[in-house]
Order: C-alpha cells, then sequence, then structure tokens
C-alpha cells in the first residue's frame, strides 16, 4: 500500500543519483500557490516562485514524490509528470511539455503523461489508480495522453476540462449573440439551465462558446462532457465519474461520489447530448442540484428535463433574411455570414455578390436557418453555385452530406441528423409526426386528431405525443394568430417526416384525408367569413391557407377532381378581397380558370366572376374585362340561367367601373329578374345594392330608394358587415342628391364604423368624402376641409379607383372650401385632418348623427 505519510517525511528516500548529462529520465513539476514546495526530491532542475522542477531516474519515484508533495498541502499544490530524453539541446521543450501538462491540473491533483504512466503501471498498480484524462497538444503538432492519479489523499476539484483534437472546433463560432448573451445572464440567475433544439440547431456549438466566455465565472472552472457516446443510461454514472475524476470508494453509488467530490466546489457542469438519456439524467441533476449548493448546471438536449427550478432556453434557427432585400442587408445575417465563412474553407476565393447574394438568402430561408444544414451546402460550391445548390434542396438529404468525413457519425448528413432526434421520439409521436408532414400551414391539435387519428394513434394519445414532438423540437410555435395554438414543421423536419409516411406506404392514404379535411374546412370557412366572428376565421384561414392552396393545386395540376378545386376556390374567395391578397387570389383564379379538369364544372362561371373583382382591385381593367367576357362566354355554352344571371351582373359591374350606367343599369335589371325568380338571395343583394350606387348617376333616386328597400330585409339575414356598409353608404349618396345632409350624415356614421373594422380602405375613404359634402352643405366647411385631409391620408391608390366623375366632383368640392376658408385655414384645416385617425373620425360622425 502506498503509504503518503512516510513519503512525505523523507523526500531523501526518493533521490538517486540521475544522469548528470543526459539519458532518460521523468520530470516532475509542482505547482503551488501559497504553501511552497522546498524539497521534493530528485535533483532540482529550475525553481520560481511558484514552481518547483526535479529530475528523477525512476519514474516511480517521481510519481511518489509528487504524489506526497501535493498531498502535504492539497488544496494548494498540484503536479505534472512526463518522461523524456534530457540533454542540453531537450531542456527546453521537456519544460514545455510540462507546463502545458501542468495547466489541465487543478490544486490537489498529480496529471501524469501515457508514457510515464506506462513506465509505472505494473509497479504501482496496486498502489495508486489512473483515470484517463484526454489528449492535448503539449508543443505545436505533438499531442500527449495525460492521466489523472487516484487517492484518498488526493480528493479535489476536477481537472480542467481537455478538449481532444478530433473534438475541437475547427472553425470559427458566428453569430448568435443574443443567445450567447441571454445564456450568461439566465447562468447567474439559474443553477439549472436547459438548452433544447432540434438535431443540427447548433446547439454543441453554442454551448462549447458559452464554456469559453463564463468559465471565469466559476472559481473551478467548467466541464463540457458530451453524452452523445454513452449508449446506455447505466453507463452514465461510470462516465461522469471517470470523466471528473471523482474518487469513487469500494460500494459508493456513483451519485454519492458525485457528490462528495463536487459538493464544496463552485463550478459549471456542462451535459451536452443528452436526448438520448433524459430520464437518468434528470436523476442526477436532481440529485447533483439538490445537494451541491455551489454547482451550476447547463444541459443540452432536444427536450428540457422537467426539473425543479430548470429554467428553458429553446434554440432557433439563425436569423434568415427574405430574397427581397437588397444584397448589402444580406450580408448582415448570421446565417448569410455562415454560409459565406464555410464556402470559402472550400474555396478561398467565394465572396458575397450583388448577383449570387438572392441565392444564398434563399438557400439560408429554405434550410430554416439550420446551421449544420447551411455549414454542408456551403461545402457544396466547391462544385456547385449558390443558384444550382438552391434548385437542388428538394432533395436536400441526397445533397446535404460530409464529403471529407470530419464530423461524428450523426452528423455526416443532415437526413442522419434529423434521424437521430427521430429515432428517441417514443413510437406513438414518431407516428404522429410522419403523418403530420402532409399538412402545409400551421396545425392545431384539433386538425391533428381530425387527419391522423386510427387504431395505430388512438385519440387519447395525440395530445401526449403532440407534447412530445413540441418539447423535442420537432414542432414549432407558429406565430400565426387567432383563438386556438398552432405549430408548424420546418422545411427540412416536414420532408424528413414525409419521406417516412411514404417508406411506411401511408402517404396515399392521409394524403386524401388531408384532402378530405380542407374541404370541410373551406366549407366552415364560406359560412364563418359571413358571420360575426369574421375576423377570428379569417385568422383562421391565414394560419391554413397554404393547406388549402396545396389542395387545390394538386387536383388542377395532378388531373385530379375539378370540382373540387373549384369548389375550394369559391369557398374562399372573400378571404382574397378581406384579406386584399389579390395578386394571390387572381394567381389561384388564373389556374384553376386554366385546368382541363374544371372546364366541365358548372360553377366555373363564378371563378370566372371573382377574376373579375381582383383584377378591379388590382386595377387592371383590361383583365377584368376579359374575365367579364369569358364568365359570359361560359354561360351562354352552359345554357344555365343562373351561370348567365350571375355573367350579366359581372358585366354590369364591369360598366359600371366605366362610368356606363345605362349599360350597367341595364344588366343588373335583367340578372336581377333571374335572382328574383330564383330565390337567390345573395346575388339578388349584391345586384341591388350595387344598381342603386348606379341609378343616382342617372337622376333615378326614387328608383335607386326603392331597389334599397327591397334589398333591406336581405341585408339583416345576409349579415355580411361590409355589404351592409356599402347598403349605408348608398343611403348616404341619394340623401346628399336630395340635399339633405343630416340624414346623410347619420347612414355614414353606420357605415364608417363597419369599414374601419374591416379594413376597408376604399368604403372609409368614399365614407370621409360623403361626409365632406353633407359638413359643406351644413355651412360647416372647416370640418369638411379637415376630412378632406383625412382622406388624403389613403393616396394615390385610392384616388386611380375614383371614377372620373366623382373625380371632379370631389375637386370642386376642394375649390368651394378654398374659397370659401381662404388658401391659408383651408390648407390648416386640412393638416389637421391628416392626423385624424379613424377612431377620431368615427367619434366626430357619431357626435353629430346624436347630437
Amino acid at each position: 500500500m502506498f503509504d503518503v505519510a512516510s513519503e512525505m517525511e523523507n523526500p531523501q528516500s526518493q533521490r538517486t543519483p540521475p544522469s548528470r548529462d543526459q539519458g532518460i529520465a521523468t520530470f516532475v513539476l509542482v505547482g503551488f500557490r501559497r504553501k511552497p514546495a522546498a524539497d521534493i526530491g530528485g535533483e532540482p532542475v529550475q525553481a520560481t516562485k511558484s514552481e518547483l522542477t526535479a529530475r528523477f531516474a525512476l519514474p516511480s519515484q517521481a510519481v511518489r514524490a509528487a504524489v506526497a508533495a501535493v498531498a502535504a498541502a492539497t488544496d494548494d499544490r498540484y503536479a505534472a509528470i512526463t518522461t523524456g530524453e534530457y540533454g542540453p539541446d531537450t531542456l527546453d521543450s521537456l519544460m514545455e511539455r510540462l507546463k502545458a501538462i501542468n495547466a489541465v491540473g487543478q490544486p490537489g491533483q498529480v496529471v501524469v503523461s501515457l508514457g510515464t504512466l506506462e513506465m509505472v503501471r505494473t509497479s504501482l498498480s496496486s498502489e495508486l489508480e489512473f483515470s484517463d484524462l484526454g489528449t492535448i497538444e503539449v508543443l505545436p503538432g505533438h499531442f500527449e495522453r495525460l492521466f489523472l492519479v487516484a487517492n484518498e489523499a488526493l480528493r479535489s476539484a476536477p481537472a480542467r476540462p481537455v478538449i481532444r483534437p478530433d473534438n475541437r472546433r475547427s472553425t470559427t463560432f458566428l453569430g448568435r449573440a443574443r443567445e450567447l448573451e441571454e445564456l450568461r445572464r439566465q447562468l447567474d440567475l439559474s443553477r439549472i439551465v436547459s438548452v433544447t433544439g432540434p438535431s443540427g440547431i447548433g446547439k454543441s456549438a453554442l454551448l462549447q462558446r458559452l464554456i469559453t466566455e463564463v468559465e471565469g465565472d466559476f472559481t473551478d472552472g467548467a466541464t463540457l462532457i458530451d453524452l452523445s457516446q454513452v449508449s446506455q443510461p447505466a453507463l452514465l454514472g461510470p462516465m461522469l465519474v471517470r470523466l471528473l475524476n471523482a474518487p469513487k470508494l469500494p460500494g459508493e453509488d456513483h451519485i454519492e461520489a458525485l457528490i462528495a467530490y463536487l459538493r464544496p466546489r463552485q463550478t459549471l457542469l456542462v451535459l451536452d447530448n443528452a436526448e438520448h438519456l433524459l430520464a437518468e439524467v434528470r436523476r442526477f441533476v436532481t440529485a447533483l442540484s439538490d445537494s451541491c449548493n455551489e454547482l451550476a448546471l447547463l444541459v443540452g438536449s432536444h427536450r428540457p428535463l422537467r426539473v425543479a427550478g430548470e429554467w428553458r432556453y429553446r434554440l432557433e434557427g439563425m436569423d434568415t433574411p427574405t430574397i427581397a432585400e437588397d444584397w448589402r442587408a444580406i450580408a448582415e445575417y448570421d446565417s448569410v455570414s455562415l454560409f459565406v465563412d464555410r464556402a470559402q474553407m472550400v474555396d478561398p476565393k467565394f465572396r458575397l455578390t450583388p448577383e449570387n447574394a438572392t441565392a444564398i438568402a434563399a438557400v439560408c430561408l429554405r434550410l430554416d436557418g439550420i446551421p449544420l444544414a447551411i455549414e454542408l451546402a456551403a461545402a457544396k460550391t466547391q462544385v456547385l453555385s449558390p443558384r444550382q445548390i438552391l434548385d437542388r434542396l428538394d432533395d436536400r438529404f441526397l445533397l446535404l452530406r460530409d464529403a471529407d468525413g470530419s464530423r461524428p457519425e450523426r452528423q455526416k448528413t443532415l437526413e442522419t441528423t434529423v434521424d437521430w432526434g427521430y429515432q428517441h421520439l417514443r413510437p406513438e409521436a414518431r407516428t404522429l409526426l410522419r403523418r403530420l408532414a402532409v399538412f402545409q400551414g400551421a396545425i392545431t391539435i384539433e386538425q391533428a386528431t381530425e387527419v391522423c387519428v386510427d387504431a395505430m394513434l388512438p385519440q387519447d394519445l395525440v395530445l401526449p405525443a403532440f407534447e412530445e414532438l413540441v418539447e423535442a423540437s420537432m414542432l414549432a410555435t407558429s406565430s400565426a394568430r387567432g383563438p386556438e395554438k398552432r405549430f408548424t414543421l420546418t422545411e427540412t423536419i416536414r420532408l424528413y417526416a414525409h419521406a417516412r409516411l411514404k417508406a411506411e406506404k401511408e402517404e396515399g392514404v392521409f394524403a386524401l384525408r388531408h384532402r378530405d379535411w380542407c374541404l370541410r374546412f373551406a366549407g366552415e370557412i364560406a359560412a364563418g367569413l359571413s358571420g360575426p366572428f369574421q375576423v377570428e376565421w379569417l385568422d383562421r384561414l391565414d394560419a391554413s391557407y397554404e393547406d388549402l392552396r396545396t389542395v387545390i393545386e394538386r387536383n388542377v395540376l395532378r388531373g385530379g377532381e375539378g370540382l373540387l378545386a373549384v369548389q375550394m376556390t369559391l369557398a374562399i374567395h372573400q378571404f382574397y378581397l378581406l384579406r386584399h391578397y389579390l395578386a394571390e387570389g387572381l394567381r389561384v383564379v388564373d389556374m384553376v380558370a386554366s385546368a382541363k379538369t374544371c372546364q366541365e364544372v358548372p360553377a366555373l362561371y363564378r371563378v370566372f366572376n371573382l377574376g373579375v373583382h381582383l383584377a378591379d382591385f388590382l386595377g387592371d381593367r383590361e383583365a377584368s374585362r376579359l374575365y367579364a367576357l369569358r364568365s359570359v362566354s361560359f354561360a351562354r355554352r352552359s345554357s344555365n340561367p343562373s351561370a348567365i344571371a350571375a355573367a350579366r351582373a359581372m358585366l354590369a359591374h364591369r360598366a359600371l367601373e366605366v362610368r356606363k350606367y345605362v349599360r350597367a343599369r341595364r344588366h343588373y335589371l335583367a340578372a336581377i329578374k333571374v335572382f328574383r325568380a330564383q330565390g337567390n338571395e345573395p346575388f339578388l343583394l349584391r345586384s341591388l345594392v350595387s344598381l342603386s350606387s348606379a341609378e343616382p348617376y342617372l337622376g333615378l333616386l326614387q328608383e335607386a330608394r326603392e331597389h334599397l328597400l327591397e334589398a333591406e330585409p336581405l341585408i339583416e339575414r345576409a349579415r355580411e358587415p361590409v355589404l351592409k356598409a356599402y347598403f349605408h353608404q348608398n343611403i348616404a349618396h341619394i340623401e346628399l342628391a336630395e340635399n339633405r345632409p343630416l340624414e346623410a350624415l347619420a347612414n355614414v356614421s353606420r357605415a364608417f364604423p363597419i369599414f374601419v373594422a374591416a379594413q376597408e380602405s376604399n368604403g372609409m375613404a368614399t365614407c370621409m368624402r360623403n361626409a365632406a359634402y353633407a359638413f359643406e352643405m351644413l355651412a360647416l366647411q372647416r370640418i369638411a376641409a379637415q376630412l378632406v385631409g383625412a382622406n388624403s391620408n389613403f393616396g394615390a391608390r385610392l384616388e386611380k379607383q375614383m371614377r372620373l366623375d366623382e373625380e371632379e366632383r370631389f375637386e370642386r368640392l376642394v375649390s368651394r372650401l378654398t374659397d370659401a376658408l381662404g388658401v391659408e385655414r383651408y390648407a390648416f384645416a386640412t393638416l389637421e385632418g391628416t392626423e385624424m385617425s379613424p377612431e377620431a373620425i368615427t367619434e366626430l360622425l357619431e357626435a353629430v348623427h346624436s347630437g
């Protein structure tokens, strides 16, 4: 048995005559802070205020002497031992090696090189134990494997972390400044912090960087342990004990040994890649945090630990630019900087340019800002341009592979990286993830349940499976508005899940179930947009629009069911108008109207009519005219009275837009006759309201009143708020023509708040002009001028939509107000109006109406 006390009492027993000139010798360097080591035996080589170095002929004597010297002042001294050829030409390099080894140790430790260990393994095996620390670079290009001497007398702080050459970051760390700052701040507040995120998101790189920044904040430093190589939970304890060099007494539990070792130390323990050992890591973290008050724990995993006191930080993808941004702005994004940096590693001449910036931005965007994916893509610039890489991203799992083999096995391809997380999910979570791949938009739990449940995935397992996917970072929380919480799949996860769905031969079944859900949802949307909760239904459709669009395109482009495509387009037609997604709506209309599979669908004329409205709102009069003609042509071929009446209503609308009031009235009256006979209230109502807006220009005020009177009961049943606002606006127009300004203002005050709520800018502007006319009639020219100013806030887009005769009428109003107020007063009043909010205008109108 190795007797520390006897070795301490007789350092001269370690003295043997070493070779005086040269030869193989073992060197001991003892470092100290407060209590110098005056004599450790051997032959002194070098002494400073904080170090003493001696040379020994026998390695076993050197080890015994070092242990004895350190044990004499456990909290102060530490030692390093190496063996090498001694001579005048080698002394300097030996001392450098010794100091590099010594830098690994901390007070109370003895660290030996592999060469020394091999020479004493037999002679000291019964006296001392040795723990593998890893490998360090002791001289440029020269690596040495180190071991920690284990003995009860040396129970002490953990060694400083040793980074093996194959695990050191060989690339620069870019970005994540915000994340580093938040984590550093949280480590000051919380003793347990978990960093979660999907594979490849950059957790390990972030943790390594964080350690370098916070290690100095902890008296006993920080230790990073990668758990990815621990295959079984039972191996976690032995690995932690070994890597932390925590002495373990016979019969002592691993957790007890770790507690005894870490309790007196103020240190940061970082456990990375913990997702496959989560239950065991949770047990260890709970025990250590309960017993070691100065210990901070930082865990990297796909999922949080769910332990008391844990602060969870979810790591998202890097910020990505939009392709519409200027190339200089694109260059400022961390994801782009990462792409360029990694591209320059394989092609030093690679640069971000105005020509390739958009493609690089699109690559980063489509790869969801995932650092690993961006790095793998950038490596392909050796043979592909950014545009070529972008064009191949639909096959990203084949494209994005590690060519040089420098990455861990689980990160050699993008697919194996995602698969690492997938394989650690429970079976029901894997099943749900595969099936969610049929969704394109933001998903609610209710939608997932409706589409994905079957005998393999019962309904009662959907919620826990959903929770697991969220915690495992396979699902991200959506920013979509609405009463329900929604989640999304990133494009990379969706593509992976879809490939799994195909491999399980489930794609056809769940694509059909998704299609059927979309059809039911579209029907609910059509009813919801006409009801009192219109805004909520608009938010729902915003969140799921990609699902409906995908189903429409699939049925149009792949020769599917034309009837379904037409039905879904019509069901959501109000969405395009109310949300002002006019160009997107017209794109869908063009696609459906031109598809061969849709040409025999009787309701196709309604798609043409939708095209008329959308083109009108976009200001494309020619496109609107062509859609109206196509609607008439289709209606005549079909010999369908409803289609013909609807087509004539579209022709009337077109005529109204170009001030052909007589023609417009003729078409509207013909259409209204059919709609009345058929009891088609929605079409009848719209035609009556539109006709009543044309007749005042023909001097037919009484006829306009009669048509609005017929429309009034239909308005109450229809529950279409915007149409009701236009109804009141048309009455106001008639009242103004009859010189009844107070009655006109009463109707404007009813219409304006509805337009504001619906964000119907054109209706708001028309209301303000009508109110300005009414206030002028009441000799309230200053208020009229204010409303002219408020109207100007809506800009040139609305002015272009103003009919020429209305524009001339409005110009005459401006001229009269300028004459009445004078140029300066008029200018001041209009300036006041530009600062009026819609709410202020509403209050003004209500005050006049109630007064």
